[in-house]
């Protein structure tokens, strides 16, 4: 409840552990009833281990009328919208995932500039923007793939025939396909049949373009100003209109895995 708290606070007020507020911002600020609540439960669920300290809370702040020894312990009041956290978990992940990608570029040209002579540095833009390329479908040959792995997949098992029947369709041409295969096939193995359905549990696209200030916050480490929301197949459908690095990072997006570009 900490954590979640901590994250809400930070996506609310831009403060926090590992925030800062980005200036000029507007920030909607955080719903009382909300905190209130939070508060009650925190000193509800803290008050066998700090019963003084839970009374004080429960009295002097929160105004309650009776002693929290006469208190129930919360219950759950409502079904959890698993979309929902679904779709929280990846927001929450993808500025980290890019600032870590960022990081270990970083890393790598400092290891270059190290080990050879001095090259003149190339300029970066002042105002960078972050495109994100969003996938709507996964590719052709992934869906191919998996169809074949399931015809293979019976009574929890694998029959071991997948390698032959994927050089049949023509598919071990690609080198991505067998790494792909052992990681779907680790999948079922440890989290059954559902593994094969790789349906997300939210809407991507709609989850990205409510939360696209929240994305551009979270990478004001990288002086990022603007971020600009691009579906895959749009570029691959009006390939003229875009560079050929643009078409080259759509080419690598898949469902709940963006791939992105700094402009």
């Amino acid at each position: 409840m900490t954590t979640a708290r901590s994250e809400y606070r930070k996506a609310n007020t831009g403060t926090g552990a590992g925030s800062s507020a980005v200036q000029g911002d507007n920030y909607e600020g955080m719903h009382v009833e909300l905190v209130l609540r939070y508060i009650e439960l925190q000193t509800l669920m803290m008050s066998p281990i700090t019963p003084h300290w839970s009374e004080y809370i429960w009295s002097q702040l929160l105004h309650k009328p009776e002693s929290i020894k006469k208190a129930l312990w919360p219950k759950q009041t409502g079904t959890p919208d698993e979309g929902l956290l679904a779709a929280a978990a990846y927001i929450r992940g993808l500025g980290s995932k890019i600032r870590s990608a960022e990081d270990q570029v970083a890393r790598k040209e400092k290891k270059k500039k190290g080990n050879a002579a001095a090259t003149p540095a190339a300029a970066s833009p002042t105002e960078p923007r972050l495109r994100l390329f969003v996938a709507c479908s996964y590719p052709a040959w992934q869906d191919a793939a998996i169809t074949i792995l399931k015809s293979t997949y019976k009574d929890g098992v694998f029959a071991g025939t997948e390698k032959q029947l994927l050089a049949a369709a023509g598919l071990m041409k690609n080198k991505a396909v067998m790494p792909f295969v052992a990681g779907i096939k680790s999948a079922v193995e440890a989290n059954g049949p559902t593994a094969f359905e790789r349906k997300l549990a939210f809407d991507e696209v709609a989850t990205l373009e409510s939360n696209l200030d929240f994305v551009r916050r979270e990478l004001s480490v990288l002086k990022i100003k603007d971020v600009e929301l691009i579906k895959a197949e749009e570029v691959k459908e009006e390939a003229g209109k875009f560079a050929a690095e643009d078409i080259r990072k759509a080419d690598m997006a898949t469902p709940s895995q963006p791939t992105y570009r700094i402009v």
